[in-house]
């Protein structure tokens, strides 16, 4: 089987977690990576000596050998970039969240669906063990009716400039909550959050009705002198 040719583009903060692990994947090859700051680039070139390194995300669309596109630049680049790679025919991996409004996410969407191809948000949570367990007692009857799903997901930083504290947390959540419960859509919502340090929201809560009478409460926080990760269902 031929290995999917990759390339990444974001080798700040979150993309070289993506360059180490689709490395080490047998039915992946990392064949280009890319970043403005080109003292990144060269720091991975020593590392992945085999992998071709770029500044302009250009010569990836312009590519044919390249399959997918895996995006972990700030959030306000997102649109441009995966719209750039799907409408060169690339497959596109975004990380979270997808896009800095619903219309530019709609707007991807819509050309992933009209060029048949793969448009996916990294949205890690909804694999972890844990998750899929509870989806099977769902799936099953096991677990019985859900009523609620509270989650906190707290902790002190890192406080981003180029989102807010929903955008860049509480998606983890919401994942979770429409893997779990795929079928169902919000009838009612309500939100509050602070902004102390930067001109986005950096605590805030969400309080959400479902279709089906489900009660769904979210706490994020870049502002908490201790993490907490929890979520309870009942």
């Amino acid at each position: 089987m031929a290995k999917t040719s990759i390339g990444i583009i974001g080798l700040g903060y979150w993309g070289p977690n993506l360059v180490r692990n689709f490395a080490a994947q047998e039915q992946a090859e990392v064949a280009c990576i890319c970043d403005v700051k080109e003292e990144h680039c060269r720091k991975f070139a020593l590392q992945y000596p085999s992998i071709r390194t770029t500044t302009n995300p250009e010569n990836l669309w312009s590519d044919p050998t390249l399959d997918a596109i895996v995006i972990a630049t700030p959030t306000a680049s997102h649109h441009s970039l995966a719209k750039s790679a799907l409408e060169s025919g690339k497959h596109v991996l975004l990380e979270k969240p997808i896009t800095a409004s619903s219309t530019e996410a709609r707007d991807l969407i819509h050309i992933a669906k009209k060029r048949e191809l793969i448009l996916m948000v990294d949205h890690t949570f909804v694999y972890e063990d844990a998750v899929q367990t509870v989806k099977h007692y769902i799936d099953t009857g096991t677990l019985g009716e859900m009523l609620y799903f509270d989650s906190i997901r707290i902790n002190l930083g890192l406080i981003r400039q180029d989102t807010n504290v929903l955008w860049d947390l509480a998606v983890h959540d919401l994942s979770i909550l429409t893997y779990l419960l795929p079928r169902e859509e919000v009838t009612d919502i309500h939100a509050y959050g602070l902004s102390h340090y930067t001109k986005n929201i950096e605590d805030a809560h969400l309080h959400m009705t479902l279709s089906n009478g489900t009660a769904a409460h979210i706490h994020v926080s870049w502002l908490s002198p201790v993490k907490i990760r929890q979520t309870l269902i009942g």
